[in-house]
């Protein structure tokens, strides 16, 4: 049995973070990954005995595909006050080559 845990970590669909408005933060990948990488870094400045001092900023993209080879993206903070904001860009072939980026980084970012 472990008995000196000092922190307990969560994220994605695991956490019930609040955003300002008291409401819970979407549960998306997007987020989660931004939160992984939050969680590891103070994980590493934990065990290395330094201060942590990574925090999650709120903030994400995801994109809405329209067809007709559009997407539009739309980016959101949702610690933004006095609430969250929401900056849609209207479906565009930029945005679905924007879109289609962003999944070839996340693809090779977590398969290599």
């Amino acid at each position: 049995m472990v008995t000196n845990i000092e922190t307990v970590y969560a994220v994605g669909d695991n956490a019930g973070t609040k955003i300002p408005k008291g409401l819970l933060l979407p549960r998306a990948s997007v987020l989660a990954e931004a939160q992984g990488k939050v969680v590891a870094e103070n994980i590493i400045k934990e065990i290395q005995g330094q201060e942590k001092t990574a925090t999650f900023n709120g903030e994400g993209v995801c994109y809405m595909e329209v067809g007709d080879g559009k997407a539009a993206p739309v980016r959101s903070n949702f610690y933004a006050q006095p609430q969250p904001k929401w900056e849609f860009t209207p479906p565009s072939p930029e945005g679905f080559q924007e879109k289609h980026r962003f999944l070839a980084e996340r693809m090779h970012a977590w398969f290599g």
